[in-house]
């Protein structure tokens, strides 16, 4: 039966084993002969060359310093334009920065946000976000683009989830640069001269405060009430630069709120505008923020497909032995999106978007993975689904759908095997279930050496090339390597460079023998509940539905076109609407 069979890759000859096996050992050795001849040839330089050596700072070679920001974006608040950057653009310049300074309209929170956001959109790389006064509210909501890896807040307004600048300043006694601004019939405040000379740049020299006062941008007065969701500071890190000379917002506000956030504080003896007043010590902090080294964590917001919704809220959950990282958001019948080996619940972001419009949907990273605690044990699937179990209790949730991809199915399928009565639907992504046929001849492939590899020696090797490592996974495994980019394989590469993370990962295919024989009993009782098998037509195709066939009575098959192993890279769109259409049971048989 099985030679009906049109497994990817898959080829299960003694012979191909035996070069696969050869082929590994021979790069492991050429790693070790390499390291050693680059060794080697450092201590040649390094006596030839005792001064360098004496003023080398590098790290080691196999952990790469983490890259620091290049883009800044420069955005101004009420009563004022781009123009009030001028004096700090050149010297953020001097320091090769590229700037962008935005020009706000000014007419609400969400014309401003979308003018930032384009500015952020042409920036090539990640960026720092800079917001002055009313721009704190700005930048807080729109430094949730995936680009922003870093906020600093000039003598701002800064919300907190649900806020408007209202609700921010409520507590505190009107500044007196307030009676200074003046209404137009539709409703736009500006400054008058008072107020522009004592209160908004009273530290500036006449003919500067002049200027000020004829560029001034008119603020309308509506934006007081326009609320921010979920502000940005909650999960990148912040500068806040305190004017304690401040007359239009109170300086016992700004100290407060910078504590607040957490933010990196800097205090300056000027006015509200320091970034006219005090440019040099204001480029210094913007410098300092696009200096400081930002690990991947911080900075892989640069790919879109990684960046979960800004609504879904994240939480740590207690399961048997071990600290489960969850993301949760959207309201109706609740999912479960479970991830495999190569991601984390990141790689649910479009999906859980797109689901969270009529579902409860619960996003966790497994056990050892992702920014879950990393047990010494409990690898085996069915531990894992009693994990999941727990979450699922612990948020309310009695009944619930259960998608995997990769390992997350397998861990699915565990879970709708020791929990039907709890399962109303099981999602099976590009993935063979141990134990179950035809696993016997899928696990002989010499495409799934990896399997068996795992072990001190194995992590050794591993330990500062993860990226090599996962690349193997990316490139070999997809239909199209190009889907999984640069921004989506720094994000992971840094989850598993983390201290345990290899071993964890490891362990979850040590453990498959295990799985094999749990699953052998498990399917015994066949699953009832609907179950989708969804295949990457260059990957495991039909066999996904041949397995699950084995296992369960309700089995709807769908193939997705033009994509290997990993479908959310590769073709989100057509994964998304199959396993959205099965939720809503609208799916038959098909192809995508």
């Amino acid at each position: 039966m099985f030679e009906q069979i049109k497994l990817h890759r898959f080829l299960s000859t003694k012979i191909m084993t035996s070069i696969i096996r050869l082929s590994l050992i021979g790069m492991i050795v050429a790693s070790f002969v390499g390291v050693a001849i680059l060794s080697a040839q450092s201590s040649l330089v390094s006596k030839a060359r005792p001064s360098a050596r004496a003023k080398n700072t590098r790290r080691p070679a196999q952990a790469a310093a983490a890259p620091t920001v290049r883009n800044v974006v420069l955005v101004h608040g009420a009563f004022a334009d781009g123009s009030s950057w001028a004096k700090v653009i050149p010297l953020l310049e001097a320091k090769g920065l590229r700037v962008t300074a935005v020009q706000n309209p000014l007419s609400s929170l969400a014309d401003d946000v979308a003018a930032t956001k384009r500015a952020i959109a042409n920036q090539d790389g990640p960026v720092i976000l800079v917001g002055h006064s009313w721009a704190g509210m700005v930048i807080s909501e729109a430094g949730n683009d995936p680009k922003v890896a870093g906020l600093v807040y000039v003598a701002a307004i800064v919300p907190d989830e649900n806020q408007s600048a209202a609700d921010v300043l409520k507590p505190y006694s009107p500044p007196p640069g307030l009676a200074e601004a003046k209404p137009d019939a539709a409703g736009f405040l500006s400054l008058n001269r008072k107020g522009i000379d004592e209160d908004f740049v009273p530290d500036l020299r006449p003919a500067e405060r002049a200027i000020i006062y004829a560029t001034q941008g008119a603020w309308n007065s509506a934006c007081l009430a326009d609320k921010v969701s979920v502000p940005a500071w909650t999960t990148k890190p912040s500068w806040f630069i305190v004017a304690a000379n401040d007359r239009m917002l109170p300086p016992e506000y700004e100290q407060a709120v910078a504590e607040h956030i957490h933010a990196t504080t800097t205090t300056l003896a000027a006015g509200h505008v320091p970034m006219l007043s005090s440019p040099k010590q204001l480029a210094a902090v913007i410098i300092e923020a696009a200096n400081t080294p930002f690990t991947a964590l911080d900075a892989a917001h640069a790919s879109a497909q990684s960046v979960l919704p800004a609504n879904f809220r994240t939480q740590e959950i207690q399961a048997d032995g071990a600290t489960i990282h969850v993301r949760v958001g959207g309201q109706g019948p609740a999912v479960v999106l479970l991830h495999g080996f190569g991601d984390t619940g990141d790689m649910w972001a479009l999906m859980a978007a797109e689901l969270a419009h009529d579902h409860r949907v619960v996003v966790p990273d497994l056990r050892g993975m992702g920014l879950s605690s990393h047990p010494a044990g409990g690898y085996e699937k069915k531990t894992q689904a009693a994990d999941i179990r727990s979450v699922l209790t612990q948020l309310g949730i009695d009944r619930a759908a259960v998608v995997g991809h990769d390992i997350g199915a397998t861990v699915a399928y565990a879970y709708a095997a020791r929990y039907p009565d709890k399962t109303d639907r099981l999602v099976v992504m590009d993935a063979p279930v141990p134990g179950i046929p035809p696993w016997d001849e899928i696990v002989r492939s010499p495409a799934l050496w990896h399997f068996s590899f795992g072990g001190p020696d194995a992590e050794r090797l591993v330990a500062g090339r993860e990226r090599i490592y996962l690349d193997r996974f990316w490139n070999e495994f997809a239909g199209d390597p190009s889907k999984i980019d640069e921004a989506t394989r720094v994000h992971y590469t840094a989850f598993y460079a983390q201290p345990g993370a290899m071993h964890s990962a490891f362990a979850q295919f040590l453990s498959i023998p295990k799985d094999a024989e749990d699953n052998k009993v498990s399917m015994t009782t066949k699953l009832t509940m609907p179950v989708l098998a969804i295949g990457g037509a260059k990957s495991f195709g039909a066999n996904v539905a041949i397995v699950m066939r084995n296992a369960a009575d309700n089995v709807t098959e769908v193939m997705i076109a033009n994509s290997g192993h990993w479908l959310m890279e590769e073709q989100p769109t057509a994964t998304i609407a199959a396993v959205h259409n099965f939720l809503d049971r609208k799916t038959t048989t098909q192809s995508h």
